[in-house]
């Protein structure tokens, strides 16, 4: 009996990891995204691709002009890297945050990424940064 339960411990582990970094992956393609919208100038397109916990704690003309002003202060997108991730399960919620650590054109920041899951995929559920 023991050896069973420790069977599935493992398996359940092994399956939660699995499904971690696949998690991880898809918020690097979702980062992948928003870049290339900052990279246009499309901002409406990320406020399109929020979920609730923005579009209902930020206004859209706010979210549009932080936007604007990385990208006319910082230039476009040259190389990013992740540096950090985790994912969280927590009351039927899933949550995968990022850090990536993105050089533009006119600097460098450090961006922290939230996206919570939904039936269509992540969506973006917080965006912080630090210049560096």
């Amino acid at each position: 009996m023991r050896i069973a339960r420790s069977a599935v411990a493992a398996l359940l582990l092994v399956v939660s990891a699995c499904s971690g970094t696949a998690s991880v992956k898809e918020a690097e393609k979702e980062v992948a995204t928003f870049h290339r919208n900052l990279d246009k100038g499309d901002f409406e397109a990320v406020w399109r691709d929020s979920s609730e916990e923005i579009t209902r704690s930020e206004s859209k003309e706010k979210l549009i002009g932080l936007l604007a002003a990385i990208h006319e202060r910082f230039g476009k997108v040259k190389s990013t890297r992740q540096s950090g991730w985790k994912v969280n399960y927590d009351n039927g919620v899933s949550t995968t945050a990022v850090t990536m650590q993105t050089t533009y054109e006119k600097g460098a920041l450090e961006e922290d990424f939230l996206f919570r899951a939904t039936d269509g995929g992540l969506k973006l559920a917080g965006y912080e940064f630090e210049e560096k």
